[in-house]
């Protein structure tokens, strides 16, 4: 100015610092990135203190602040905002974060360039709007803002299913459900259960009867034995699988006194397996099984089984 009564472009001089003040002027500093141009010297610069009018709310050395930027020197994104960069016109980008998944229903996020909004526990993205992986339906109305998938350990490919309908991925084109938990029309499910024969299909002469005085039988009927009797059947177990080939022996009755049944496995090594199985009274139809601390092994495909009924 004519009376050195101004401060440089740039520059500014303090509240109270007067102007005959040694160096009264410092730089405005103004943050480049948050920063836009003052309207009275259409410079990216900041108040000065020979301001006739001072902007509201404004002092000298603040500077003009894009719409979304705060702070004097224009360096911080207001609250709701974050990633402040110069090519941004506004200074920094909306937080948009996804209050359904949000802790508290917050809308702010960390104000630097990642953004990160707070999500609640089984919730990702930076803007909390996906559900992590093994849950699914993202909604307010939950603490935990997604719901497990509890996918089907059997019958699904893993624990992981759709984020927005929960379905899982199946194991087999023949089971269906959100859980992969049931089967298609025109399927079963194989359990332990269905290795099984009916003892009226054994080889040789078998006496064979299926009189309705004692319903309850499976398949055509039943065979009947007596005290010295034998059967041979085959009885096959799967292949190709991780099985651990150790079985146990159920078997279906009826009889009048306790008796003992003998099972002779034919290995393949020519090693037969015995076992000695009691059968109690049982005027109905009863089950009796070997036991767990005793299975029998058997080879994966078909074993021949001789089954040897002894007086009681």
């Amino acid at each position: 100015g004519v009376n050195c009564e101004k401060c440089v472009d740039l520059h500014y001089r303090p509240l109270g610092v007067l102007q005959t003040a040694e160096n009264p002027c410092i730089p405005c500093l103004c943050n480049i990135s948050g920063s836009t141009v003052n309207p009275n010297t259409n410079l990216v610069d900041c108040v000065m203190n020979s301001d006739t009018n001072l902007p509201d709310g404004k002092l000298p050395g603040d500077c003009y602040c894009k719409s979304n930027v705060n702070g004097s020197k224009c360096d911080v994104c207001k609250t709701g905002f974050y990633n402040l960069q110069q090519n941004n016109p506004d200074g920094c980008s909306a937080c948009e974060c996804a209050t359904a998944g949000t802790v508290g229903a917050s809308s702010i996020c960390l104000s630097d360039s990642t953004g990160q909004c707070t999500c609640k526990i089984n919730v990702q993205g930076r803007a909390c709007d996906t559900c992590k992986d093994g849950f699914y339906n993202l909604t307010s109305d939950k603490a935990e803002g997604c719901t497990p998938c509890n996918c089907d350990v059997g019958g699904s490919e893993n624990q992981i299913c759709d984020k927005v309908t929960g379905q899982c991925v199946c194991s087999s084109q023949n089971l269906m459900g959100r859980r992969c938990d049931s089967i298609q029309q025109g399927y079963y499910y194989p359990s332990a259960h269905s290795i099984y024969t009916e003892l009226e299909d054994s080889f040789g002469e078998v006496v064979f009867n299926r009189n309705p005085q004692y319903i309850g039988f499976s398949g055509r009927g039943y065979a009947v034995v007596v005290p010295g009797s034998y059967l041979s059947f085959l009885l096959s177990t799967p292949i190709n699988t991780d099985l651990s080939n150790n079985y146990i022996f159920i078997i279906m009755y009826r009889s009048t006194e306790t008796t003992n049944i003998t099972f002779q496995v034919q290995a393949a090594d020519d090693e037969n397996i015995n076992m000695t199985l009691v059968l109690p009274v049982c005027v109905s139809w009863c089950q009796a099984n070997t036991t767990l601390t005793q299975p029998l092994n058997l080879n994966p495909g078909p074993n021949l089984i001789i089954l040897t009924v002894n007086s009681g």
